[in-house]
């Protein structure tokens, strides 16, 4: 199954991609194998491209979720001829033969490969509903001394509100429905660093010509 989390900067889409994939690992006894090019704060492996590479033909990319963030860094609308988008979507169309839940983070889907596109299964509409600062604590993250308990002692909050397009079943649902409550941020935001940045790839930065840039 491929789900896709879109929507502008701030929106919650990897906040959303962890939760999915979070409470599917604790409901497995925390047997579930997770992948991701997002360092998390639970157990899991590590995706680069180096990684995909070395694992494509054996088991390693089989019965897990593996959650990409800026997945039009690794599958490029405007990059579709390249060797690495055409095998990364040879293997995205293999994800039920795999047993792999694919969850892919972008701001908009024209942004990633046509291909792809038309491989997920399931889009959801991310939103995010903020309270900035906490109300509880007026941004201090403490009242009396203790860590704030509205808003977890971040200083603020906020939920994570998806509306979902089952494609194949012409379905709609929401992010509530899907794991059974809302997704508030102070629950997922210990899981992962929200301000983390996906490496540009080498393959990139080596086609530029700083000559030209300067």
């Amino acid at each position: 199954m491929i789900l896709s989390l879109e929507g502008v900067q701030g929106t919650g889409k990897t906040t959303v991609a962890v939760a999915i994939a979070y409470e599917e690992w604790l409901e497995s006894g925390k047997q579930k194998k997770i992948i991701s090019n997002v360092h998390l704060g639970f157990e899991y492996t590590h995706f680069d491209l180096a990684f995909f590479l070395e694992h494509l033909v054996d088991g390693e990319l089989e019965n897990c979720i593996l959650i990409l963030d800026e997945m039009y860094q690794i599958a490029d609308s405007r990059s579709s001829a390249t060797k690495i988008n055409k095998l990364f979507t040879y293997f995205a169309v293999q994800t039920r033969k795999r047993d792999v839940d694919l969850y892919i983070c972008t701001h908009h889907l024209d942004h990633i490969d046509l291909r792809l596109r038309r491989s997920v299964d399931i889009r959801g509409a991310c939103r995010y509903f903020p309270e900035i600062p906490c109300k509880a604590c007026k941004g201090t993250k403490e009242v009396r001394g203790a860590p704030c308990e509205r808003c977890k002692g971040w200083g603020e909050l906020g939920y994570c509100r998806v509306q979902f397009l089952d494609r194949r079943k012409r379905q709609r649902f929401t992010s509530a429905q899907l794991l059974g409550h809302e997704i508030f941020g102070p629950d997922y935001w210990s899981l992962f660093n929200t301000k983390e940045r996906i490496p540009i790839q080498a393959r990139i930065l080596a086609g530029i010509d700083t000559a030209e840039v300067v």
